[in-house]
Order: C-alpha cells, then sequence, then structure tokens
C-alpha cells in the first residue's frame, strides 16, 4: 500500500489539548460515536495552587465503547521494530491511530515554536510512501491545533531525540486506539441520565468517580479540584499575582468546554431526548460569548500588563459561575 490516511474530521470544538482534540477528531468521523461524545466531556479538573494543568475528567483511554485502546511500552516497539517509521505504517495498514510522544524541536513545523528539547504528544492518522511523509495532528501552526505533516527522516530524529534523560513521557509509552462497530460496545442508552448526573457533579464541585481510584491513579487525590473549585483556584492564583503572563491555557479550554456544553443540548434537542420540550439554547450560546470574552482579555492583559484588566478577569468570572450555576441549575431541572 503506497499510501493510508484514517478517518479524521475537522472540528472547532476542542483546542487547547492535543490529547483531547485529536479523539475528538478521530471519534467524531464516525457517526454512532455521538452519543458518547455528548454523554462526556461534561467534568473539568484541576490540580490546587496550580493554575496551569486543567482537563477534562474523561477516561477516553480506557472506557470509551467504539474504540479499542492499547498501550505499548517503548522498550518493547524498540525491540521488536528497529524503524519507527516501519512501525507507523503496520499500526496505520491495521487501522490502528497513534499517540505518541516526540521531541517536537526536531520538526521544521514547529521551527520558532519551541525551545530546544519539547517534548509532546502527537496523534499520527497516516503516511504516505511516494512522499515519504507522516500524517498527524497536533499544536503545530502557531501553537494552535491542526492536521499536517512531516517527512519521514524529520520524523525518525525527533523520535530518537524523544529519549533523552530529563523528557517525560506523561502517556507512558505509545497509546494505540482502533476503531470497532459492533453490537456488544453500546453507549448507555440513558443519555438523559447520564448528562444530568455528570452535570450535577460539575456544578457541585464534586467527583464523578469517588470511588474509583483507577482515574486518578497519577494523581495526589487531596489535590485534585473539580467543576466551579477549578475556576475559583484560577481566580485566586490572578488575586496573588506574582506572574509575568497569565497562562493563556485554563481560558481556552473554558472556551471550548462552553462550545461543547452547546453542542451537546444542540444533539439532544434534535434527537428529542425530552419529548416534553426542548433545552432553551440562547443562555448557551451567551455562556460561549463570554467565555470568548475571558480569553481575550487574558490576551489582552499578556500584551499590556494593565492591572484593571486582571481585575476585570477576576469579576468576570467570578459572576460568570453565578451564571453557569443558574443556567445549569435549570437544565438539569428539566433532564
Amino acid at each position: 500500500m503506497k499510501s493510508k490516511i484514517l478517518p479524521m474530521k475537522r472540528q472547532d470544538l476542542f483546542a487547547t489539548y492535543n490529547i483531547d482534540a485529536s479523539f475528538l477528531s478521530m471519534a467524531l468521523a464516525y457517526e454512532s460515536t455521538e452519543p458518547w461524545i455528548y454523554g462526556n466531556f461534561i467534568q473539568i479538573k484541576g490540580f490546587k495552587g496550580n493554575p496551569q494543568s486543567y482537563f477534562y475528567e474523561c477516561q477516553h483511554n480506557r472506557d470509551t465503547p467504539f474504540f479499542l485502546v492499547q498501550r505499548l511500552g517503548k522498550d518493547l516497539l524498540n525491540t521488536k521494530w528497529k524503524d519507527i517509521i516501519q512501525f507507523i505504517i503496520e499500526c496505520i495498514d491495521l487501522n490502528y491511530y497513534i499517540l505518541m510522544m516526540i521531541n517536537k524541536s526536531y520538526l521544521s513545523v514547529y521551527q520558532n515554536t519551541y525551545y530546544k528539547d519539547y517534548l509532546h504528544d502527537i496523534f499520527i492518522y497516516g503516511y504516505d510512501l511516494e512522499q515519504e511523509i507522516i500524517y498527524f495532528a497536533g499544536s503545530a501552526l502557531n501553537g494552535k491545533y491542526s492536521m499536517t505533516s512531516c517527512s519521514f527522516e524529520e520524523f525518525r530524529t525527533a523520535y530518537v531525540q524523544s529519549d533523552k534523560d530529563g523528557l517525560f513521557d506523561w502517556l507512558y509509552g505509545i497509546v494505540l486506539y482502533q476503531y470497532r462497530n459492533t453490537e456488544m460496545h453500546k453507549v448507555n442508552p440513558d443519555l438523559r441520565l447520564q448528562i444530568k448526573t455528570l452535570l450535577t457533579h460539575y456544578i457541585e464541585s464534586t467527583h464523578m468517580c469517588l470511588f474509583d481510584f483507577s482515574t486518578t491513579a497519577h494523581y495526589d487525590r487531596e489535590q485534585l479540584l473539580f467543576g466551579f473549585d477549578v475556576y475559583r483556584n484560577l481566580i485566586d492564583y490572578i488575586n496573588k499575582g506574582g506572574f509575568e503572563q497569565l497562562d493563556i491555557r485554563p481560558f481556552s479550554l473554558f472556551l471550548d468546554h462552553k462550545k461543547i456544553m452547546l453542542q451537546r443540548f444542540k444533539y439532544f434537542n434534535s434527537n428529542q431526548y425530552i419529548e416534553e420540550q426542548n433545552i432553551d439554547l440562547g443562555s448557551l450560546v451567551e455562556n460561549v460569548q463570554l467565555a470568548e470574552i475571558h480569553w481575550v482579555l487574558a490576551l489582552r492583559y499578556n500584551l499590556t500588563k494593565e492591572e484593571k484588566i486582571k481585575e476585570k478577569i477576576i469579576e468576570h468570572l467570578s459572576r460568570f459561575m453565578e451564571k453557569e450555576y443558574e443556567v445549569y441549575s435549570r437544565i438539569i431541572s428539566i433532564l
């Protein structure tokens, strides 16, 4: 086979973290996955005192019904495959997507973007033997999530250089995803109850898997925050000051969160999950617009360092939590 590209769907719901954005781009390429997608990505989590690392509490590495998920250690890979390109080709030919770490500094698409030795995850979905290129997704062009490509030789170097001492592999190996469409793997049919439960956990800032220790195995559970506590943590950090730049990623993730929340209930309404009435989308559209304002304010502060902008961000986030609580409480009462 001279080339093969696995299905990926361009989407503008997620852009903050490649691990989420690429998973969504892959999953949305298969129509049957929509109920699962819109029944997840509701809760967000963070860490006390850390204003940077905020994520979705969504275990798409282990409990996604439509994808067979496997993790392969790099030591085993390097023992069985002497050439990383050959490994990628064989995986793609077997319809496996590949999530793995490389040293991005060695890819030309990242020139002038990162310092030397920058280990990060990318998501591989295709290859072309004639052009000798790998197709992958990640935060490539101007730091924005995109689908792009690189040469075989560049990728070989980026992979070899990812083994340098001191570069941390948070994937703990290579993660493989293979789509499976069988009757054995049905999404929870009561999407209405699932969304109601997870949305309640979000507004009450509670852990949706309190006694499931496997979901937080890599973290100190006492340091985890959920839902609105993540916003409060960011507000506390901004109040204390002492930073040169605001990390834009939390604001970007909050914006992504409002976008998929709106899309979730558009899907909910169009598929008539509630026969009695539709969910009012107007307030959810407003939430997206407000989250965009927060994101722009954070960018503006980084450019100007004006104290009044920082104060405005704190004020907006505090009011926004109150508004979200009212909006989602209404939706929960309908569900």
